[in-house]
């Protein structure tokens, strides 16, 4: 129940939910996200990359993995349907999937 609540809270903030963040983290989290994906560029193949963003929100993370490693698929979970919904609209729909969990 605490986490339907927890839910019901970001949703009602989705429309403002990452410039919210960027102003939150002092400008930082797209740094933060990009040095994140970095370190796993260094650690992965580049023959096939999949990215598995499990908390994706409204896509910040899934389309800065698309920007940097050029992922052949994404995999987008989050329990929101509704932030779901945003992420679907700002990442390439051939290359991912959205996954309500």
């Amino acid at each position: 129940m605490l986490w339907q609540r927890v839910i019901g809270q970001i949703e009602r903030v989705s429309k403002v939910y990452t410039s919210t963040a960027r102003v939150i983290s002092l400008g930082l989290s797209d740094k933060v996200r990009e040095d994140a994906l970095k370190a796993a560029i260094a650690c992965t193949s580049r023959n096939r990359v999949v990215v598995v963003d499990v908390g994706a929100g409204p896509g910040d993370s899934a389309l800065a993995a698309a920007k940097l490693m050029k992922p052949s698929y994404i995999a987008c979970v989050d329990p929101s349907v509704k932030l779901l919904s945003i992420c679907r609209s700002r990442v390439d729909p051939v290359l991912h999937d959205a996954i309500v969990a």
